[in-house]
């Protein structure tokens, strides 16, 4: 990226924060990520990494391409990244409680609200985390995780996962060959949660967690 594609991207970021009235302390809170490192995207000194480019277009609700000139679009979409530029779509999801990022908790799948989702996932429904062992994959308490429904989800991805009465949102492994799943948390403070044998029937995926909103 030049020095000038660095310095348009620093304004469209600038001009798209002052329009929700945040200011770069509440952005970057809510981006997670450093008030300097804002600072010197917003200057022009430096660019953000793709990862943090697209929590700061989650927070200030537009496209990555609304941020990016046209040149820079047009490099990345020679290099097979197009699909990053899919346009944003709205749905209605419903909110159905709360999901454990800690030791499960008992389910209380309850209509709360809906909220507008953005983008191309399309998730069934969302629950509000609570806990911190998912840190480390970015999913704080009081985040608001979006869930597309499905039995099953390829290891190491992150799911709802219903134990007996209980939900929590973990990562899963299988190990079929041990007859064996284990449930991770992103958070070297927590153990996983191991699951064998006769044990396995009390586990049901629910759904794939697919994206995630920050506390406002």
């Amino acid at each position: 990226m030049t020095n000038e594609q660095k310095v348009l991207l620093g304004k469209n970021i600038k001009q798209y924060r002052t329009k929700l009235g945040l200011s770069a302390t509440e952005l970057a809170n809510r981006a997670k990520v450093a008030k300097s490192s804002l600072s010197d995207w917003e200057h022009g000194r430096t660019q953000p990494s793709t990862d943090a480019l697209f929590r700061l277009c989650n927070v200030l609700n537009c496209n990555i391409a609304d941020l990016l000139s046209e040149e820079v679009i047009g490099d990345l979409k020679a290099l097979n990244i197009s699909n990053e530029f899919t346009p944003i779509t709205k749905v209605k999801v419903p909110i159905l409680g709360t999901v454990a990022c800690g030791q499960p908790i008992f389910a209380e799948e309850h209509l709360e609200c809906y909220v507008d989702a953005i983008g191309s996932t399309h998730p069934d429904f969302a629950l509000w985390a609570k806990g911190d062992s998912m840190i480390e994959a970015r999913i704080f308490d009081g985040d608001l995780i979006f869930v597309k429904k499905q039995d099953m989800v390829e290891n190491g991805e992150i799911a709802v996962v219903l134990i007996d009465d209980e939900v929590t949102l973990k990562k899963v492994l299988y190990e079929p060959e041990k007859s064996r799943l284990m449930l991770l948390p992103a958070n070297k403070n927590y153990l996983p949660l191991i699951y064998e044998g006769e044990d396995l029937n009390k586990i049901r995926i629910l759904g794939k967690a697919v994206a995630f909103q920050s506390n406002l």
